[in-house]
């Protein structure tokens, strides 16, 4: 009698909460909590997972009359199953965690690696300078040249008057909240290395915002056929509803996801493979 309790017990909390989850995914709001409780939750697990591990060994070493109570009633099976479950999946999830951080971080290291260093800067600050000193010793000859002969043109500057703008008095008894904010996206593109032979060329293009936004899609354009398309947001190993892939016209390249929010601190590095040199010349919010 008291496992069918338990059982009816169990049975009323998995249906309340999917009713819950069924009311709350009716909405926007409430899809994007839903993401949001989703991701943290994965985010998480392979530390909840760790917590769960050493807490329920304390109890059992701590409590050995309550072990001894689940052994007789069978419960120390079920029990350890489940335990060995949630230290399994902990593991294996912070394992895919660790080894999407380090392609992220390779894809970022190779597209610096092909930048220009900071000998090459240096070459070409000397080359300027080399420049700029012969130009001079060029104006310094010809303005000699004018003394020697006596030509010496002498112009006047006209003063520069400078109107006050006059700036419009805000109305008495208001307060004024600024401007509206606006979203700008910042967008830069550059090449990286390729890890496909029938796409030779890669093309890195970061994307860079000043206030949080979520959920996030984007669509891309370019002037050439895309390959092979992928992207990922920077410092953040987890996102929840994610969508991406090229259009049929393989000319545009579509990415999307829930969580998290697409923040200053976490841009998006979007990496497009192709047969040919390609370049972005349009991003566009997408839904």
């Amino acid at each position: 009698m008291q496992r069918v309790n338990h059982y009816k017990a169990i049975s009323i909390i998995a249906g309340i909460a999917i009713i819950l989850i069924l009311i709350i995914s009716t909405t926007k709001q409430g899809m994007l909590l839903f993401w949001n409780i989703c991701g943290l939750i994965r985010s998480y697990f392979p530390d909840i997972s760790n917590i769960v591990l050493v807490f329920a060994g304390l109890v059992f070493a701590m409590m050995p009359r309550k072990a001894a109570e689940a052994e007789k009633k069978h419960w120390h099976i079920l029990i350890g199953v489940i335990l060995a479950v949630i230290g399994l999946v902990g593991f294996v999830l912070g394992v895919i965690d660790k080894n999407e951080n380090t392609r992220n971080m390779t894809d970022l290291f190779n597209r610096s690696k092909i930048q220009a260093t900071t000998q090459d800067i240096k070459s070409l600050r000397d080359d300027i300078s080399n420049d700029i000193n012969k130009g001079f010793d060029k104006v310094v000859l010809a303005i000699n040249s004018l003394h020697v002969s006596g030509n010496i043109v002498k112009t006047k500057a006209s003063p520069t008057v400078i109107t006050p703008v006059e700036q419009p008095r805000s109305a008495p008894n208001k307060i004024s909240l600024g401007p509206g904010l606006v979203q700008h996206i910042q967008i830069s593109q550059g090449r990286t290395v390729s890890n496909r032979d029938d796409a030779p060329y890669a093309l890195q293009v970061t994307l860079q915002t000043d206030i949080p936004t979520q959920p996030t899609a984007f669509m891309f354009e370019t002037d050439g056929d895309i390959e092979d398309g992928r992207f990922f947001l920077v410092g953040q190993s987890v996102m929840m509803s994610v969508g991406y892939g090229i259009q049929p016209d393989k000319r545009h390249f579509y990415l999307k996801f829930a969580f998290p929010s697409f923040t200053p601190e976490s841009p998006i590095v979007v990496t497009l493979l192709s047969k040919t040199d390609i370049h972005v010349i349009a991003v566009r919010k997408a839904n």
